[in-house]
């Protein structure tokens, strides 16, 4: 039974120091926050010029999303496809040129500033950090516990 607990404890410690070194460990986000990383994919494809990202594209509908969150589109305008028209990194925020294109509408051009800060605030899961400490601190705890039961 000790040993059980003094295991149970080492992976709970494991655990939360993979959760707290995310950026590190692509699988973690794959897992725990899959939109986040299927939005951060699609805008490496977008980093090309004219890069067309269409319907039924990895990515589509989490950065169709924010495009229409950004442009203010109503519920009634469906983004058919986004097209990249160039890229504009200055003052240190990567701001994106991009043309909508709409099922029932003419395109629309607009630049979207922050891209990355927008992902991250609509599908980042900023929850990370308290499990990860909840998975270090329980780990200790377990850990602690197995030091002082005595083995029959």
């Amino acid at each position: 039974m000790k040993k059980i607990i003094g295991i149970i404890g080492i992976l709970l410690m494991i655990t939360g120091w993979v959760l707290s070194n995310a950026e590190r460990f692509d699988f973690v986000y794959k897992i725990f926050a899959a939109d986040y990383m299927k939005a951060k994919t699609a805008l490496v494809h977008m980093e090309k010029t004219h890069y067309l990202l269409e319907e039924g594209t990895e990515g589509f509908n989490e950065i169709s999303a924010v495009a229409g969150e950004f442009i203010k589109a109503g519920p009634d305008l469906k983004i058919s496809a986004v097209k990249t028209l160039g890229w504009d990194s200055a003052q240190g925020a990567r701001n994106i040129a991009i043309e909508i294109y709409f099922a029932t509408r003419p395109p629309l051009i607009s630049v979207i500033n922050n891209i990355d800060q927008l992902i991250e605030a609509r599908y980042y899961n900023k929850d990370f950090f308290v499990w990860s400490s909840a998975c270090l601190w329980a780990g200790a705890l377990f850990m602690l516990l197995a030091l002082f039961i005595k083995e029959q």
